[in-house]
């Protein structure tokens, strides 16, 4: 790696050179020789004129690219003649010059550059000055790698300055050739108020401003002191640099494309701030968040650094191949570690090599395989469709959380084992449930008489001879239907609720309110008992049904709000039941009580019963509830072991303690639910690597050559590493 040990106070430095000298305090620039003191100076070939002809001129007179034969990136070509005969530089001439002509010539054919923006002025005149000058054009140069290829190294530095007047040493000698000097000083409100905005995003308060003015009377240099520590020494200093860098790092909440789920990224941003914030080395800021993972005995915080390369965009939408995305993520990355890392754009050496800067297509993919070790971030969930998934990290969680979910724990653990307990104590009970259920393979229903019914709306009323009732006319919008039963002489444990079909009634039923959909909501059922002027409410405590419409169930009956409700939407021009369980078996003396079944249906627009019909029953109610599909297990032959375990589960729900057990188990478990820790996105190497190749046009499916893991070979390498 090419990184010092410098920290992240980079930003500080930058601050500092906009208003603070060692010297002459806080200054601006301004040049008091202009144009002259430019004039009387020479041009530098290197660091002036090359620059200028590779911005504008080598797209098409490059080394690849030679428009009209000419090549300006070596001295022979650029100092020869065109093809037209005529010199393209004339050290000395300027106005004979075939570089100069085309660019601001119209008469000399079109102006020069034909596919971009033209020469200022300024540049025009440098090219001019330096052709004047002689066209100083060193060999060395044509054949000169860029300087940003070059190896770093450090400048000689005057030994009798102090560590605080190096910078100063540059800029002034830089200052000097091009005949600039400084401004008038800043006035230290206008210093206080760039430095906090440099460094912390918000403009001092007045009383700041006050305060730093004041102590600048007596010192500069220790007030701008205090200032920037007390500006660095603030959580918003953090918050105000991690913006800038969360950009490099392509931070999002969700991951892009069409479905644009949420993803669990935040502790990564945390990490930046804090990073910030705690002044942390730029080499571990760099390593943490490119292979933190891979860091013997790698930190929490370390991990969730490497979430910097979990921020590519990912495809979930139907159709797109996994191994397309992955690819896609990969390259991704590969571009992004080295625009802001390497300060250099890769992306066009993944189809071809590169064609100005010195990368070739295998350099890439070289640089891919460092990558190419990670898992799928993606994950099937039907048919053609996947869902954004990826490697993550549980976040630790507080003192008191971790307590409290250890308590949590210990509880589940003992309410568990109640249950197993109570498992085995109701196993008898069980195997005599089983036989009861063989013997009785289908409910029973007490015949019972219709002693009266009653309706709130204005229906005709037609009581039928097996206990239905035909309800035709006018149909109300919400109705009340009262059915007032003789009681059997056995104890109650149930209520049937039928709702019948008939020709009579639009579409045939089993609702009223339209041909087309003729649905019914029952909204509320209630029993009473009825004896002489005293009713007693009866508690209902479960049921079911033969069809419940999607969040119509029938428990919701039974709830006490009018505004939910049994419904058989969806299964239209067919009978329907419904079976309520009495909490307690009730005797009724049906010599001097009665029992009252009110079906209220609330809902409106007419989604009443056309044919309803109640019953009642003495059965076991455990046996009543038995949905068909489990009763269709007792055939006389052995239970399977699956078979068993449905029916155990059944019967259980008609075992109070176990009830109690599961809804205590259950509470336990949401509240854990609750205290799960958050997670973060990290990467995450495969245990065996994955083979790298180069791809052909940048196509995962062609593979050519094999690589091996390898920075470009154009940077300088340390000879330790392999």
């Amino acid at each position: 790696m090419f990184f010092s040990r410098n920290t992240l106070l980079f930003p500080i430095c930058l601050v500092a050179l906009w208003f603070f000298s060692c010297e002459c305090g806080w200054l601006g620039l301004v040049s008091t020789q202009g144009g002259a003191a430019e004039a009387d100076s020479v041009v530098d070939f290197s660091e002036q004129v090359q620059p200028l002809l590779r911005r504008h001129c080598e797209r098409c007179h490059g080394e690849k690219n030679r428009e009209a034969d000419l090549r300006l990136t070596r001295r022979d070509d650029a100092l020869g003649e065109a093809d037209s005969g005529i010199p393209v530089i004339v050290p000395g001439h300027a106005d004979r010059s075939l570089l100069i002509s085309r660019i601001i010539d119209e008469d000399a054919g079109d102006l020069m550059p034909l596919d971009g923006e033209a020469l200022t002025q300024h540049e025009v005149d440098l090219l001019r000055r330096w052709i004047d000058q002689g066209a100083n054009w060193p060999e060395s140069s044509s054949e000169k790698k860029h300087w940003a290829y070059e190896p770093i190294k450090r400048p000689d530095v005057p030994t009798n300055l102090g560590k605080d007047q190096v910078i100063d040493h540059f800029l002034d000698q830089q200052l000097a050739a091009r005949g600039i000097m400084a401004n008038a000083r800043m006035q230290p409100a206008s210093v206080a108020r760039r430095a906090s905005l440099g460094l912390i995003g918000l403009p001092p308060t007045p009383d700041e401003i006050n305060r730093f003015v004041d102590s600048s009377r007596v010192s500069q240099r220790e007030a701008y002191s205090n200032l920037i520590d007390r500006l660095l020494a603030s959580p918003r200093y953090g918050e105000r640099w991690a913006v800038p860098w969360l950009d490099l790092a392509r931070y999002a909440d969700s991951n892009g494309f069409q479905a644009d789920q949420i993803r669990d990224n935040w502790a990564y941003r945390d990490w930046v701030i804090r990073a910030f914030n705690q002044d942390m080395p730029f080499d571990e800021f760099v390593t943490d968040q490119l292979a933190g993972d891979l860091r013997p005995d790698a930190t929490v915080d370390q991990k969730i650094a490497t979430g910097f390369h979990r921020m590519t965009t990912c495809n979930v939408e139907a159709g797109v191949h996994p191994e397309a995305n992955r690819v896609n993520q990969v390259v991704d990355r590969v571009n992004t570690t080295a625009t802001v890392f390497l300060g250099t754009t890769l992306e066009c050496a993944q189809c071809h090599d590169h064609k100005y800067d010195p990368f070739s297509q295998k350099d890439y993919y070289r640089f891919f395989a460092y990558f190419n070790n990670t898992p799928l971030e993606v994950k099937q969930t039907s048919g053609v469709t996947w869902d954004f998934y990826g490697p993550k990290m549980d976040l630790p969680l507080g003192q008191d959380e971790t307590q409290k979910v250890a308590d949590l724990n210990s509880t589940l653990k003992k309410l568990q084992q109640n249950r197993k307990q109570r498992v085995a104590e109701t196993e008898p009970k069980f195997e005599d449930w089983l036989q009861r259920l063989k013997s009785q393979a289908t409910p029973s229903w007490q015949p019972v008489s219709l002693m009266e019914f009653k309706t709130s709306g204005n229906e005709e009323v037609r009581l039928l001879p097996d206990g239905a009732v035909l309800l035709t006319g006018e149909v109300p919008d919400t109705v009340d239907h009262e059915f007032v039963l003789k009681p059997p002489l056995k104890p109650i444990t149930a209520i049937r609720v039928e709702l019948l079909i008939d020709d009579a009634i639009p579409g045939a039923g089993p609702g009223r309110g339209e041909a087309a959909r003729p649905n019914v909501i029952l909204s509320e059922l209630t029993c009473e008992i009825i004896s002489g002027k005293e009713k007693t409410e009866v508690e209902l405590s479960d049921a079911v049904a033969d069809y419940s419409q999607r969040n119509w169930d029938v428990a919701r009956a039974i709830d006490g709000d009018r505004k939910t409700g049994w419904a058989i939407g969806g299964q239209f021009g067919k009978p329907h039941w419904a079976i309520f369980r009495l909490a307690e078996p009730v005797l009724v003396n049906p010599e001097t009580q009665s029992v009252k079944v009110s079906l209220g249906q609330y809902f409106g627009s007419g989604r009443v019963a056309g044919k309803p019909r109640v019953s009642l029953s003495t059965q076991a109610a455990d046996l009543l509830l038995l949905p068909d599909n489990l009763r269709s297990i007792i055939t006389g032959k052995q239970l399977s072991v699956q078979q068993r375990k449905k029916l155990r589960t059944q019967f259980e729900k008609s075992d109070d303690r176990l009830s109690d057990l599961d809804h205590s188990i259950t509470e336990v478990e949401q509240e854990l639910a609750g205290l799960m820790p958050e997670t973060t996105l990290v990467m995450r190497e495969l245990e065996n690597r994955r083979e790298s190749f180069v791809m052909l046009r940048g196509n995962y499916e062609a593979l050519v050559d094999k690589v091996q893991p390898r920075t470009p070979a154009t940077f300088p390498r340390d000879s330790t590493i392999e």
